[in-house]
């Protein structure tokens, strides 16, 4: 065998080997992003668990007044519609979850107003009811090409961050709009919060992986949303804010 052939031959094997790798480091990407994904489930649980508390008690009480008086028509009408309604959202609250814990081949397109409710629904307790001011600027049937599911987990992401940053209360904005590039136009999705805000210093280390500000943080929440963000061709940053913290999601276009 000769020397260049020899030369070839190792080459070759040497791409096969770096091929190999590079498919068991997607493989493990992949698990790492479902992994985080049910790790922030695992967040919500006690959220969830407190507002289902608040969902079932009228319905236990108005239900244990219609068994005592069966004949009062009127109380029977607001018993059943209050039971109803609770559990229409009990389930419309288990049906994000779920959805959101599934892997999923879905189309690599978003309608961000649709996304943006899912996160709510998934995080069951309105912020309201802790505080937050919610301020949602954003025109409906807007598309960016990345699928929900994904978007979903960044934006999710952000939101349990901001309200971390906002124990006494506070203002949440999702802020939706057009940057026109030579490429041609770029959807940017604005999540702010008037919280302690994100020093220069932090905020050069803030994607980095197991790089985190909390004490039971890991530091795989922000790193795995700018990778899920750069997969689909954008980008994430912290953006100078007056106050509080802003991350921008910038997204190309969907159809």
């Amino acid at each position: 065998m000769s020397e260049s052939t020899d030369r070839i031959d190792k080459a070759e094997s040497l791409l096969s080997e770096l091929e190999q790798i590079e498919s068991h480091l997607s493989t493990l990407q992949r698990g790492l992003t479902r992994s985080h994904r049910l790790a922030t489930l695992g967040t919500l649980a006690a959220i969830v668990a407190h507002e289902f508390n608040n969902l079932l008690t009228p319905i236990i009480s108005y239900s244990q007044l219609a068994k005592r008086y069966p004949d009062d028509i009127e109380l029977l009408r607001k018993a059943a519609d209050k039971t109803l309604r609770n559990a229409e959202r009990a389930a419309k609250i288990c049906s994000s979850m779920l959805d959101f814990s599934r892997d999923s081949n879905e189309a690599v397109d978003a309608d961000v107003a649709k996304v943006v409710d899912e996160v709510f629904i998934c995080m069951a307790r309105e912020p309201r009811k802790d505080g937050i001011e919610l301020e949602l600027d954003m025109e409906a049937d807007v598309h960016v090409a990345i699928g929900p599911l994904g978007l979903q987990q960044v934006l999710l992401n952000l939101a349990l961050n901001a309200l971390d940053a906002m124990p006494r209360g506070g203002r949440l904005e999702f802020v939706l709009r057009v940057e026109n590039h030579d490429g041609g136009p770029e959807q940017v999705i604005d999540v702010r919060d008037s919280g302690p805000g994100v020093p220069p210093e932090k905020a050069e280390r803030i994607f980095d992986p197991f790089y985190t500000t909390k004490e039971d943080g890991t530091g795989l929440g922000l790193s795995i949303s700018e990778r899920i963000v750069e997969e689909h061709g954008g980008f994430i940053e912290v953006a100078p804010a007056a106050d509080g913290a802003c991350f921008c999601i910038h997204l190309p276009a969907g159809k």
